[in-house]
C-alpha cells in the first residue's frame, strides 16, 4: 500500500511498516489518558523515537499493516520523552 493508506490505517490506530524494513521497525500512534494523538512513533528493536517520513518514505509502495489485531500500547503521557 502507499504512504495514504499506511497513515490512514495509523489513524485507525493500526501498526504499519515498510517491507523493506525486514520486520526491524513499526510506526503507530501514541496517545494520552485522554485519547487525543501526541504524536506517531517509529519503535525499532531497543528504541521507541518520534517519526518524520522521509521523501523516500513518502513515495513507497512497500507500506504493510503489521498484526492488524494487535493494538500498541498507549503511553502514559509521563513517559514520554520528547
Amino acid at each position: 500500500m502507499n504512504f495514504n493508506d499506511a497513515l490512514n490505517a495509523i489513524k485507525d490506530g493500526k501498526i504499519v511498516a515498510r517491507g523493506k524494513w525486514g520486520g526491524k521497525a513499526k510506526v503507530y500512534l501514541v496517545k494520552n489518558k485522554m485519547n487525543n494523538i501526541t504524536h506517531v512513533e517509529v519503535r525499532t528493536v531497543g528504541n521507541c523515537i518520534m517519526y518524520a517520513a522521509s521523501s523516500e518514505d513518502l513515495l513507497a509502495m512497500d507500506w504493510v499493516i503489521i498484526n492488524p489485531e494487535i493494538q500498541p500500547k498507549q503511553i502514559p503521557p509521563e513517559e514520554i520523552v520528547l
